[in-house]
């Protein structure tokens, strides 16, 4: 539990670290899904797709780290209902991202891709953030400051 009486750089730090843990419980929880699915289907669930199930476990571990160090920096935002639909938003942006370098490899980059980044980020991540917030502070699990 973060105090209030840490200094403001450790407690910057405590909340990337802290951010960086949830990213990877989600990847963690993702890739397990992922699994599951590409065991009962035998393979057959990235048959049509350009990727691999190894670039999508990746994806999810790069894309968890990522967001949760973002989510962890500006979790302050988080205080208020539409702070927590701006955070969802911006740390959206990195897990689409990197579904997006998953399933396309490393080639260029589009507007396309930065279209799609964008809308996906904002319509789900935004939605995310609030309720996530809604859920986290309905079981007294967070009490924003």
């Amino acid at each position: 539990m973060m105090s209030r009486n840490m200094p403001g750089g450790a407690r910057i730090i405590k909340n990337i670290v802290d951010g960086v843990k949830f990213g990877l419980m989600f990847a963690g929880a993702f890739s397990v899904i992922a699994i599951v699915l590409f065991v009962l289907s035998g393979g057959a669930a990235l048959d049509r797709s350009p990727t691999t199930l190894a670039r999508v476990i990746g994806a999810y571990a790069v894309g968890g780290v990522a967001s949760g160090a973002v989510f962890g920096l500006l979790r302050p935002l988080a205080r208020w209902a539409v702070g927590a639909a701006v955070l969802g938003i911006i740390v959206a942006v990195p897990t689409y991202a990197g579904m997006r370098f998953a399933v396309n490899g490393f080639t260029p980059w589009t507007a396309q891709d930065t279209s799609d980044v964008l809308v996906l980020s904002s319509l789900v991540g935004g939605l995310a953030g609030v309720m996530l917030r809604h859920r986290l502070i309905k079981r007294g699990l967070w009490a924003p400051k």
